[in-house]
């Protein structure tokens, strides 16, 4: 008994040291505040005016072009660098989620039932009456049976000193976000290329209209020029350089053209489709598209709003929250862990007869090769 009041002193003693927490913590507000006051020259104090509109997250949809929502409606599906960090960010939920289950106490239960038979021979006992008659002794085999059946519970806790566990779990939880905040950027970088890979092929497209009707226009001087020269009313010359300007023309339109092509095959990747196999229409007789009206006087929190920057800041925040851990390794802890359940050699008297135990376990780091040094 006198162990048990020990330990049950002890683990009060742990327990009032629960809420000591190692480590510099992590606060935006603070940080914030530290980088105003190195960055002054930044700040601009001139009256720009405030924000006429919030900025839409679907700024997309204000070109009012039917194809371009089609395309980043199939991007964000199919691009496989999106599949890529949805599966990191599904990868991070669970490994939060299992960093969660791992600060609670745990508890299993086992059963199981033992069969054993033995067989041996045992010497038989002389009961001759004259053993000088006798030259060999006798033998008998024998066969013993057991069994043996157990079930019961098993609680394991490691008591959650100094923070260790909480860190642990703040350091997963950043890095969970931080996954989210990327998966946006990428959402942000694929949705961007696709609507400047879809509008640099409308220029394209129209580029190529005009030049068709330039050569168009071209081939008929052309002819008008040679007729001229046929009549004696032009020099020769003329009309080769006439013709000269026409094949020039003719290379620029199989430049666009390959241009074009190599367009549609990034747009073809960014789909998540083979190139080659990827077409886009002609777009050149389309209508133009919308143009989107930057309101005036942007805030500077626009800025705190990137996904790049949002993932930057939890991963400072992941770093605070790692050193505090590392710091709490460096300290005891304490592990406790029971057992209680039922044994017996028979299976109608299984519950009667009962085990109950408790085990308290104190872990001093003594030596690691530095593994746990922080600096």
């Amino acid at each position: 008994m006198k162990i048990v009041y020990c330990s049950i002193i002890i683990f009060s003693v742990m327990a009032a040291l629960c809420a000591c927490n190692l480590g510099p913590e992590f606060s935006r507000a603070e940080l914030q505040r530290k980088m105003s006051q190195e960055k002054k020259t930044w700040q601009d104090t001139s009256d720009t005016g405030k924000s006429s509109a919030p900025v839409r997250t679907d700024w997309w949809k204000q070109f009012q072009d039917p194809l371009l929502d089609q395309l980043i409606h199939e991007a964000l599906s199919n691009n496989i660098d999106l599949k890529i960090r949805l599966a990191r960010l599904q990868e991070s939920g669970l490994s939060l989620k299992e960093n969660k289950a791992g600060s609670l106490p745990r508890i299993s239960s086992s059963a199981n039932a033992s069969f054993f038979r033995r067989e041996y021979v045992q010497e038989a006992p002389d009961i001759l009456q004259n053993q000088s008659q006798v030259e060999e002794k006798k033998e008998e085999s024998v066969t013993s049976d057991s069994e043996y059946y157990n079930t019961g519970l098993s609680v394991s806790w490691e008591m959650d000193l100094w923070g260790k566990k909480k860190k642990n779990y703040l350091a997963t939880k950043a890095s969970y976000e931080e996954s989210k905040a990327q998966y946006r950027a990428e959402c942000l970088r694929v949705i961007s290329e696709i609507a400047g890979t879809y509008f640099d092929i409308r220029k394209k497209d129209r580029e190529k209209h005009i030049l068709q009707q330039l050569h168009e226009e071209n081939m008929e001087r052309i002819s008008i020029y040679e007729n001229q020269h046929r009549e004696g009313l032009v020099p020769e010359w003329k009309v080769l350089r006439q013709k000269n300007e026409a094949d020039d023309m003719q290379r620029e339109l199989k430049d666009l053209e390959q241009s074009r092509r190599r367009q549609e095959n990034k747009m073809a990747i960014l789909l998540g489709k083979p190139p080659g196999e990827f077409a886009i229409p002609d777009t050149k007789d389309t209508n133009p598209p919308e143009r989107i009206q930057v309101p005036p006087g942007l805030p500077s929190d626009l800025l705190a709003a990137r996904p790049d920057i949002i993932a930057a800041e939890y991963r400072v925040e992941k770093a605070y929250h790692r050193i505090g851990e590392a710091q709490a390794n460096r300290l005891p802890s304490i592990s406790l862990s029971g057992q209680g359940g039922f044994a017996s050699g028979s299976l109608s008297t299984l519950l009667r007869q009962w085990t109950l135990g408790f085990t308290p376990d104190i872990n001093f780091p003594v030596f690691d090769g530095g593994a746990s040094n922080t600096g």
